[in-house]
């Protein structure tokens, strides 16, 4: 009886979490994701981002190598980005946001610590000066889509937490 109520607890814990998630998803929109295939060229913060839903996704990314990042007009030493590897095309697929959608209802149980472990320097990676990066502010001056999916992807790893 005592492990019925602490999965209680720990799923009472958790729908905040969830619900932060689907209204992030919810708010990311078919001509919003339009907007970010249509993009000549991917900006560090998409880049950034993409990597992490992918991360999530559970996804092939390219072996660590380090890179500097230019997010808020700051240079970021980060881990470089598997965009041109698989990220775009995650990206780009026609069914890219009924993925997002089906994973936050569906796959979200299938987040594990090591896919939490891969997205925590994602989550926690900030300029020089301390400003913290993976925030649905900084996202949206990008993209729209974009805050949408870094709300999304840390939401859905405090799920898992």
């Amino acid at each position: 009886m005592q492990e019925k109520e602490q999965a209680d607890r720990d799923l009472q814990a958790a729908i905040p979490y969830l619900k932060k998630a689907e209204a992030a998803v919810n708010s990311i929109r078919p001509a919003d994701i339009n907007e970010l295939k249509g993009m000549r060229q991917a900006v560090d913060t998409t880049r950034l981002i993409m990597d992490a839903v992918q991360i999530l996704f559970q996804r092939q990314m390219d072996p660590v190598k380090l890179k500097t990042l230019v997010i808020l007009k700051k240079d970021i030493l980060f881990v470089g980005d598997s965009y041109n590897n698989g990220t775009e095309l995650t990206l780009k697929s026609p069914t890219f946001l009924k993925d997002l959608f089906e994973f936050s209802e569906k796959e979200k149980d299938n987040i594990n610590e090591e896919t939490v472990e891969l997205l925590q320097p994602y989550i926690d990676l900030q300029t020089p000066d301390g400003v913290d990066v993976f925030v649905g502010s900084v996202a949206k001056k990008s993209s729209a889509a974009l805050e949408g999916m870094c709300v999304w992807a840390a939401a859905m790893s405090d799920y898992y937490k």
